[in-house]
């Protein structure tokens, strides 16, 4: 979808990619390339969300992050202090994520875990806010 706001239009994304390893890998390569990022010229902002139903360090996380942000990661936060997403009742897995281009600032990120959102899915929300700037100040 392209969303309009006053400091100008944004590419969102969402996806969900499936359960083995080889077939992500060939869904996020077939994403990049296609009718999805792949149409997106360079320097156009972008949100990109997915439960990649893989965690960071695995190739399709890492495709993902040469090209653009963990909002997590922002400012320089570590794995260690990202939150993990799955499963909602006992959290340990950083399965879910939103990257975006460097025209957003990534001004803070949270993953609630009170009811009721362990109760709506076996995954926990993954929010950010988030600034877009203007073109020129990525």
């Amino acid at each position: 979808a392209v969303i309009h706001l006053p400091a100008g239009p944004f590419h969102f994304f969402n996806t969900h990619l499936r359960l083995f390893g080889a077939e992500r890998l060939l869904q996020i390569r077939l994403m990049l390339r296609t009718h999805w990022l792949g149409v997106v010229s360079h320097g156009e902002p972008v949100v990109f969300c997915a439960d990649l139903t893989s965690i960071p360090g695995l190739p399709v996380y890492r495709l993902l992050a040469t090209l653009l942000n963990d909002v997590q990661m922002a400012g320089g936060r570590s794995l260690k202090r990202a939150h993990p997403t799955f499963s909602s009742r006992r959290p340990r897995l950083r399965l879910d994520h939103m990257f975006v281009s460097p025209r957003f600032q990534v001004i803070g990120t949270a993953v609630p875990r009170h009811e009721p959102y362990r109760r709506v899915s076996d995954h926990l929300p993954l929010w950010a806010d988030l600034r877009l700037r203007p073109a020129g100040r990525a």
